[in-house]
């Protein structure tokens, strides 16, 4: 167990992580400058503040510019580094700074959603470190300020006034087995702390490191996890929200969709399904030795999860746009409002020119953009006939049934024609020395409407953004600590007041904790409220706090029959 002196220890650990990483902020803003775009033959130059230049980060801006050039408006911000994008803002922006409100996320785990004021935090938000600790609360100049409420990994919880980044003046912390103090913080050191707790009790957790890919099981150090399979990572997230652990998937995708977008391109999405899991270390702090005779996992209530989550995006040289659902649940019927955009011009939400409904599906629906691109006035006509006449070269290329002076003949006609009718393409056209693509952006809100559980009626809004090439000439054919134990335990996808025993037992020595892993799972996609509770041989019980599980299972999955294939 962790003694008062320790938890001092810890946090005077967490007060100068806290300090380190400010002045790290600061020194950062001190090195920050302009970074710019320069304006090519289809777009304007760009402009946008780089805290961290000595990164040599590439940066993408799917919003507008003033008319200093500077980026401004709604829109999405990402930094990239070689191993693809490393945080990504979206929300407000104005001139080429954060300011506003807005989310942002890195990749090491870190996340923030709430206001923003020349480029650092600002105003009222929520804060997820990397370590496990969450705060929601004030924030001034990129520290703490104001009321706020912070929770540690370890699932204390300190609510009260900060100052400065630091805990100060009063405040009440809460502790994982159940202890509340009041007390007064003087520059994030407690005036009065608490005696330490005497009766046993649990801290829960969940194991970041673990993730499915494919059905099977890895541990985030696994080389087999690479920048080509991110999107395929499907982890969990716990955080503490006052007196409930939460737990929700941590799939980008799905942290896309569920934020509202933008979200757009078909991915190659075979996350299979796996169990969570929760670690649970129990504390004996007493004086006696105390015996754990059974344990359980009492749940008050499971129900199941039936929200669509959809992909939307272009089979490469079509002139069609898939709509995939990714769980194979049923869709009443799908609006999607949207723009066609020059690939130059940064996307803009809202004022739609064309609107598509796809009406009920369960699988996966397309339409074509034909109409949309004869109203922009691009001659639909022109691009079958040179599609036609450029599938016939691949054909004859394949098949050899021509001379191969004879393809290049044709190949360098269908480009002078291409060449010829540029004009009644632009701005979509996109040509170099050997070959002319067509290359638009298709940016808008996808209205998703479908029945809950209960038959209640309900739709989900998303922005969609995504690149689509429909035609191109060219050259073709080229955790913490040993465990004691693991158990597994299946959940209902609906129902409530029951409990899941597993064989759980233990002697704890005065001063000693132990460390188990509890694997939760459940036929079908669900949300779950649930508590473990252990029982000890003299009839105490010792509960973990309130925990809500957000449990995910792409396509199904039947735990004792295998897998289910996505359609």
């Amino acid at each position: 167990m962790k003694s008062s002196a320790t938890k001092s220890l810890l946090r005077c650990m967490w007060r100068v992580a806290l300090a380190a990483m400010v002045a790290t902020v600061n020194l950062l803003d001190l090195r920050a400058e302009w970074r710019i775009e320069p304006a090519t033959e289809w777009s304007e130059e760009l402009r946008i503040w780089d805290p961290a230049p000595e990164l040599k980060l590439s940066f993408w801006w799917s919003g507008g510019r003033n008319t200093n050039n500077e980026a401004e408006g709604e829109g999405t911000l990402t930094w990239s580094d070689e191993e693809g994008p490393l945080s990504v803002y979206s929300g407000e922006v104005v001139g080429g700074k954060r300011h506003g409100s807005g989310s942002w996320y890195h990749r090491s785990g870190s996340k923030y959603a709430g206001g923003w004021k020349n480029n650092v935090k600002e105003g009222i938000g929520e804060y997820w470190l990397k370590n496990g600790d969450y705060y929601k609360g004030g924030f001034r100049d990129d520290k703490l300020e104001g009321e706020g409420m912070y929770v540690f990994a370890d699932g204390s919880v300190y609510q009260g006034n900060f100052a400065g980044g630091n805990k100060q003046g009063s405040g009440v912390m809460t502790f994982p087995d159940g202890r509340v103090h009041r007390s007064a913080w003087e520059k994030d050191q407690d005036t009065n702390p608490p005696p330490p707790p005497s009766e046993p009790y649990l801290v829960i957790g969940v194991d970041p490191q673990v993730y499915a890919l494919n059905g099977k099981v890895f541990n985030s150090s696994d080389p087999n996890l690479s920048e080509n399979n991110q999107d395929n990572v499907l982890t969990y997230r716990g955080r503490w929200t006052g007196n409930e652990f939460v737990i929700s998937p941590d799939w980008p995708y799905w942290v896309l969709w569920n934020s509202g977008g933008p979200v757009g391109g078909l991915g190659n999405f075979d996350l299979g399904a796996h169990p969570v899991f929760i670690e649970l270390r129990v504390y004996n702090p007493g004086q006696e030795k105390v015996t754990i005779s059974s344990a359980e996992v009492d749940v008050r209530k499971s129900t199941p999860d039936v929200e669509p989550i959809l992909e939307i995006g272009s089979i490469y040289s079509t002139r069609d746009v898939v709509i995939a659902n990714l769980y194979n649940r049923k869709v009443d019927d799908v609006e999607l409002s949207y723009n066609l955009l020059p690939p130059a011009q940064s996307a803009k939400f809202g004022n739609y020119k064309f609107k598509e409904k796809t009406g009920a599906f369960t699988g996966r629906t397309q339409f074509s953009i034909d109409e949309s691109l004869s109203a922009l006035g691009v001659d639909v006509a022109l691009i079958k006939e040179w599609q036609a006449e450029k599938d016939g070269i691949i054909a004859d290329q394949q098949l050899e049934n021509t001379d191969f002076e004879l393809i290049q003949e044709r190949k360098s006609a269908l480009l002078a024609k291409v060449r010829a009718a540029l004009n009644s393409l632009m701005p979509f056209a996109e040509p170099s020395e050997t070959n002319v693509s067509l290359e638009l952006v298709l940016a808008g809100e996808l209205k998703v409407f479908w029945t809950n559980q209960d038959g209640s009626k309900q739709n989900t809004v998303v922005k969609v953004e995504f690149p689509k090439t429909f035609f191109v000439v060219e050259d073709e054919l080229g955790a913490g600590g040993p465990s004691s134990g693991r158990y597994d335990v299946l959940l209902e996808v609906s129902g409530g007041n029951y409990v899941r025993p597993f064989p759980y037992k233990r002697a704890l020595e005065p001063g000693a904790n132990d460390r188990f892993v509890v694997t939760l799972a459940s036929d079908e996609s669900s949300f779950q409220d649930f508590r473990v509770r252990l029982v000890t041989t003299d009839g105490r019980e010792i509960v973990s706090p309130h925990c809500r599980l957000h449990f995910l299972v792409p396509g199904g999955h039947d735990w004792q029959r295998g897998f289910r294939v996505l359609p």
